[in-house]
């Protein structure tokens, strides 16, 4: 897989952007990517029942797991989803987390990855690892060419409106991602509204 990307909490609760990203990549026809999530704003949705917050980012994140599958296909683009705690996929041991890359590359010799932070802890329970790290350590073992995640400050509107911004805010990682050290390549909606522009932006984050 030469695609890493990263969906942060903000555009996960997005269903319009969501919707144009997967017709986009249907359109590319790209070799197989990864691409990888944590929770949303879903999560405060569950909260406001009852349920204990850490219980309901881990419920919230494996809803959206499957709800982003079913969303990609009706597009187009198949996915495996997975969360990283399943097949002890993603381990913490200590102070390092353990990535079985041998297990997700064949995963990605067959169609496309959807991977989200749940992984499997010391104690052998479920738990959110952040998403940065949860990038950072995938691309030290999978050593991805393309690395993109999505310019917090542009408006997913504008991908029904417009192909261009007279005015473009500048670049913004989304907070999750703030500190990371990674080359990040950051899209906008309004770019995936033309296949040649959506393509070169992409080429263009060739590490």
């Amino acid at each position: 897989m030469k695609y890493l990307f990263i969906l942060d909490y903000t555009r996960l609760d997005q269903g319009t952007f969501l919707k144009h990203l997967a017709r986009s990549l249907a359109g590319l026809k790209l070799d197989s990517f990864m691409m990888i999530h944590a929770d949303s704003e879903y999560t405060s949705r569950i909260t406001e029942t009852g349920v204990l917050t850490e219980t309901a980012r881990i419920r919230a994140t494996k809803e959206l797991n499957h709800r982003l599958t079913a969303l990609f296909a009706d597009e187009g683009i198949p996915l495996i989803a997975i969360n990283g705690y399943q097949r002890k996929t993603i381990v913490k041991d200590g102070n390092k987390i353990k990535v079985n890359a041998n297990f997700l590359k064949e995963l990605g010799t067959k169609t496309n990855v959807l991977l989200s932070n749940l992984i499997e802890d010391e104690n052998g329970m479920q738990a959110a690892l952040p998403l940065a790290q949860l990038a950072e350590v995938l691309h030290e073992k999978m050593n991805f060419t393309y690395l993109c995640a999505f310019d917090s400050n542009d408006n997913p509107e504008a991908l029904l409106f417009t192909r261009h911004d007279d005015n473009p805010l500048p670049a913004k990682l989304p907070e999750e991602l703030s500190g990371t050290s990674m080359p990040l390549n950051l899209l906008q909606p309004a770019q995936m509204t033309s296949s040649e522009v959506f393509q070169k932006k992409l080429r263009s984050s060739k590490i």
